[in-house]
């Protein structure tokens, strides 16, 4: 007769997991986020070539990213695409 015994530390898996979420998926998270945020401002500036009689670069160039960062609560990371208040205004 062949006896098996499985032990199972709940706390230690879910430290472990916890751990690797806050770190490289975490970071895949935070790159993902700023290659999406770096597709809609390549998106935006060509949109801006056909909907601006001859954009300057100075208009173009006004399609600014606050980039995601790795956050320390370990939410979501977010990225921001906007239009520079001197271009704007």
């Amino acid at each position: 007769m062949i006896e098996l015994t499985i032990e199972f530390d709940g706390k230690a898996f879910e430290e472990a997991s916890d751990a690797f979420v806050r770190g490289d998926v975490q970071r895949a998270l935070v790159s993902a986020v700023n290659r999406t945020a770096e597709r809609v401002q390549i998106a935006l500036k060509e949109s801006m070539l056909t909907a601006f009689d001859r954009p300057r670069p100075f208009t173009l160039d006004g399609v600014k990213v606050f980039w995601a960062t790795p956050r320390a609560d370990g939410g979501a990371p977010s990225a921001m695409v906007f239009l520079a208040e001197e271009q704007a205004g």
